[in-house]
């Protein structure tokens, strides 16, 4: 997942999960502790957070980067 960020050059900030047991195409890794605490099905997972700490919008799946955008600036407006 970091390797995507940075290949796009993406300016948000995106939190890498680290498990003690990696996983590969061929089999799943472990959960990290973070993907266990807000239980993620699906990846990639997208959490807005807004300035008060508040998970604002959340979605599993690939998402337009439209709508990704239409959310960020709705979040930071409010």
């Amino acid at each position: 997942m970091f390797a995507f960020h940075r290949y796009f050059g993406l300016t948000y900030p995106v939190l890498l999960d680290p498990s003690s047991h990696a996983g590969s195409f061929h089999s799943a890794g472990a959960a990290g502790p973070v993907t266990n605490a807000y239980k993620v099905e699906a990846f990639p997972t997208f959490y807005i957070v807004d300035a008060k700490g508040r998970i604002a919008w959340r979605s599993d799946g690939e998402q337009p980067d439209a709508l990704l955008r239409q959310e960020l600036n709705r979040t930071a407006r409010a």
